[in-house]
């Protein structure tokens, strides 16, 4: 064997070995999906992983989703992964994951769960992660929604202050606000 043969023969097998350790990997990371899945969706085929979906009606809405699965009776389930101290769902996840399904569902037209999943990781290091049911918003509450907020933004109505100055403290509007703590 002469020179460029044997750099040859070392090339295709690193590419060989590369690609075997490709496969390993994504063979352990699925596997590891499968066991952080909420226990209802073991059965749940993963179709869309960090995927933006749109609604062009009346409300637009472009939504970026987690994670979607598939049941077996082809109703997609969705999945939001957060990252928070305490495993809670806040109102805000309920409003996201609300208009990501409105979004998917005009865009696909597929039928999209009534119910969605928060995985919240569990402790500091994060290895599994507690599953949080969502029940989602009806599309006519989405709607509201983005007629106050169209509302507020217009002047047309007054904002409603939160129950906890905790809130306010941490609102994205605070500086723009006159009646902030």
């Amino acid at each position: 064997m002469d020179m460029i043969e044997v750099v040859l023969a070392m090339m295709i097998l690193a590419v060989a070995i590369g690609f075997v350790g490709w496969v390993i990997a994504g063979r352990r990371a699925a596997a590891a999906e499968r066991r952080q899945r909420p226990a209802r969706l073991r059965d749940a085929a993963l179709v869309f992983v960090e995927r933006q979906f749109r609604s062009l009606g009346r409300w637009p809405v472009i939504a970026r989703v987690d994670r979607v699965y598939r049941k077996p009776s082809g109703i997609l389930v969705l999945v939001e992964l957060k990252t928070r101290a305490s495993p809670v769902v806040t109102r805000s996840d309920v409003i996201q994951l609300s208009a990501q399904r409105m979004a998917m569902e005009d865009e696909l037209h597929a039928t999209v769960a009534d119910e969605a999943y928060v995985l919240i990781p569990r402790g500091h290091r994060g290895t599994s992660l507690i599953p949080l049911p969502v029940n989602l918003m009806a599309r006519e509450e989405v709607e509201d929604l983005m007629r106050r907020r169209d509302a507020l933004l217009r002047g047309l109505v007054e904002p409603r202050w939160p129950a906890s100055q905790r809130t306010c403290r941490t609102c994205g509007f605070r500086d723009r606000c006159g009646r902030a703590p």
